[in-house]
């Protein structure tokens, strides 16, 4: 088998185009749920990716299939960047201070409501360490938070995702 290696390839105008060099994605198909004030993890909606370049971005997207446990809570979904050896940090969210803090943020006037709720983020992470993105969630009162189900049954069910890719530089 022939293998060809090369640093570039350039279009008809001399120049480099850029495109997505890797894709990572993970779904969580199973329920998920937490009655937690404070973001707690979601279990299978993290993945890894290690980039090319430091003048990579990473584009971000996913879904996620909300509902709560009671009527006319809200639900809060974040997105969060870990940065191997690194900090820590909760990206894309609402910084406006009169508000939760957060990526998505689902108010459902009925238990039995499920939401599908889409983002899109595209991030500047400015290294080649592995990073780590997930997905937390977090609710406000008594209530549930409920990923992949009905508030009132596990009968019904969605399918959750969040997917990298990277942009080359």
């Amino acid at each position: 088998m022939s293998q060809i290696n090369v640093n570039t390839i350039a279009n008809a105008a001399g120049t480099q185009n850029k495109g997505v060099l890797q894709v990572v994605s993970a779904t969580k198909t199973d329920a998920f749920s937490t009655g937690s004030g404070s973001a707690v993890d979601i279990t299978d909606l993290t993945v890894n990716i290690t980039l090319r370049s430091t003048s990579s971005k990473v584009l971000v997207t996913g879904n996620v299939e909300i509902s709560n446990s009671s009527n006319g809570t809200t639900s809060f979904i974040q997105l969060i960047r870990v940065i191997s050896g690194g900090a820590t940090s909760n990206i894309a969210l609402n910084t406006d201070a009169a508000t939760t803090n957060a990526t998505i943020a689902n108010n459902t006037s009925h238990a039995y409501n499920m939401t599908n709720n889409g983002f899109d983020f595209l991030d500047s992470p400015s290294t080649t360490s592995e990073i780590t993105y997930k997905l937390a969630a977090f609710g406000s009162g008594a209530s549930n938070v409920l990923i992949n189900r009905r508030g009132d049954s596990a009968i019904q069910g969605g399918v959750s995702t969040i997917t990298v890719m990277e942009i080359q530089g």
